[in-house]
């Protein structure tokens, strides 16, 4: 076996060659097209480019605006709260596209609800729910936080229907617990005694935290 080429593949030409010699006779023939396709292809790349470049710094201005009312948010007190509010409200209208804009309104709920604007609360904690976000324990949060307002309200119904979505968004022991607590206190306010006391068993067998259970106990031998 050897590495030497045979006469006839010299006398051949080199397929590359012949490639490349055909590619610059077809540029020749058809320069007009070719300049067309060459300029859109760059247009489409610079345009790609900038929209990458666009979104990167979309996101880090949402984000920056994020950490300032977070922070406040944090703080506490009514001086902190309203200026978190107005950091998130700004961050919603300003980048709405924006995935920390997502986060805002699920912390707008929180603030509103504190406020006690529960109409105000049960609407931004809907926005966030329709917003796609994906973290499942923050949307069972949110459909507690609707319940929550709901409760506030004396809205027993639309309370009740928020605890079960919160549950079935989250079935995890922890938020079993608060969502049968929640449920049978609301079923406890509207004296169905039955029904309050159906959650509240449920709720103590969930429990492995012993003040959670000692509390479910009392309740049960109260109302039992």
């Amino acid at each position: 076996m050897t590495n030497k080429a045979t006469k006839q593949e010299l006398k051949e030409p080199d397929s590359l060659q012949v490639a490349f010699w055909k590619l610059v006779g077809y540029v020749s023939k058809n320069r007009k097209q070719v300049i067309i396709i060459s300029v859109v292809l760059l247009v489409c790349i610079a345009a790609v480019f900038s929209w990458f470049i666009y979104s990167d710094r979309y996101e880090k201005a949402a984000q920056e605006k994020y950490r300032q009312a977070y922070d406040f948010d944090l703080k506490g007190g009514v001086r902190a709260g309203d200026h978190a509010l107005k950091g998130y409200l700004d961050l919603t209208s300003t980048h709405p596209r924006s995935q920390v804009a997502k986060l805002a309104y699920y912390r707008l709920g929180g603030i509103y609800y504190q406020q006690g604007k529960y109409d105000e609360s049960i609407s931004t904690y809907e926005k966030f729910l329709k917003s796609s976000f994906s973290d499942p324990v923050l949307i069972c949060l949110a459909h507690f936080g609707i319940g929550y307002a709901s409760e506030a309200k004396k809205d027993y119904a639309n309370a009740l229907k928020a605890f079960e979505k919160a549950m079935s968004a989250y079935p995890g022991d922890r938020l079993a617990v608060i969502g049968n607590r929640n449920m049978a206190r609301i079923y406890e306010q509207m004296n169905d005694i039955p029904k309050s006391l159906e959650h509240y068993r449920k709720a103590l067998e969930k429990a492995k935290d012993p003040s959670q259970e000692l509390f479910l106990k009392r309740k049960l031998a109260e109302l039992g």
